[in-house]
């Protein structure tokens, strides 16, 4: 999945990895 994410998609992604990682 190599495409440009813009802040809110990378906000939403980089939140779930926090709660994927605890």
């Amino acid at each position: 999945m190599m495409q440009l994410i813009t802040p809110d998609c990378y906000a939403e992604f980089a939140s779930e990895l926090k709660e994927m990682h605890g």
